[in-house]
């Protein structure tokens, strides 16, 4: 959907929290989308949350305890 102003981009953003979603991907509409390829042409737009965006890489087994 094509947007041509910051209050569109908010009202979108916001229509988009509404359906829960986290955020917006935001594109040039010419650009082709590479896998594994970082650049400037498609990002997420995001606000802060009350959840953590995190991947779990390790953990350890154990008891944890405070003194």
């Amino acid at each position: 959907m094509p947007a041509h102003s910051a209050a569109e981009i908010e009202q979108t953003f916001q229509q988009a929290r509404q359906r829960l979603n986290e955020g917006l991907m935001i594109k040039d509409p010419e650009s082709f989308y590479l896998p594994g390829n970082r650049g400037m042409f498609w990002f997420k737009l995001k606000k802060e949350l009350a959840t953590l965006d995190v991947v779990v890489v390790g953990a350890e087994f154990g008891a944890w305890q405070t003194q």
